[in-house]
């Protein structure tokens, strides 16, 4: 029975949760500003003022004006046609590239990486070497087969290079 009890009472939290609607802080003829936005926006954006000590409310409600001109901004250009138009596309799909690639890089990459304070000591002292390569280079197999057999009979690496044209880039 106390079961069944605290399954109803968890059901009934979750599901009043679920139904409890984002709070709109701001609505622009079809947009609306949601807390949750506004809230996200403000935390990741630069506000000058604050470091010049200006109370934080003021801070927001010039943050809150600016997302309302940027809304009506919008609104003005779907009206006048501008999201449909090619220079609008071409201005829009490098972002958007850069937006995936970003998001493909944090869920591919950044966020599969783990690392300790210890890795982060070893790589900055790792940073400090300076590596110096040289290198032989040939389009012809024949060419890098040859010195492969040279190198292999104990000819040296750099007498090797000084007699190639790649060595002048390497100085």
């Amino acid at each position: 029975m106390i079961l069944k009890f605290f399954f109803i009472l968890i059901t009934l939290l979750i599901t009043l949760n679920a139904q409890q609607e984002e709070k709109v802080v701001v609505k622009i003829g079809s947009y609306k500003i949601y807390e949750s936005e506004f809230r996200e926006r403000f935390d990741f954006s630069v506000h000058p003022k604050l470091l010049q000590s200006v109370d934080k409310s003021e801070a927001k409600l010039e943050f809150l004006k600016q997302l309302i001109a940027e809304k009506l901004l919008s609104l003005h250009a779907k009206e006048k046609g501008y999201d449909t138009m090619k220079v609008f596309s071409d201005i829009i799909s490098p972002l958007e590239d850069m937006f995936v690639r970003d998001q493909l890089y944090t869920n591919e990459i950044k966020n599969k990486v783990k690392y300790s304070p210890e890795d982060i000591s070893e790589g900055l002292e790792r940073i400090k070497n300076i590596l110096k390569v040289k290198f032989l280079y040939s389009e012809d197999k024949k060419e890098l087969e040859d010195i492969y057999l040279y190198l292999k009979s104990g000819s040296s690496f750099d007498s090797i290079l000084t007699s190639r044209i790649e060595s002048s880039d390497q100085e």
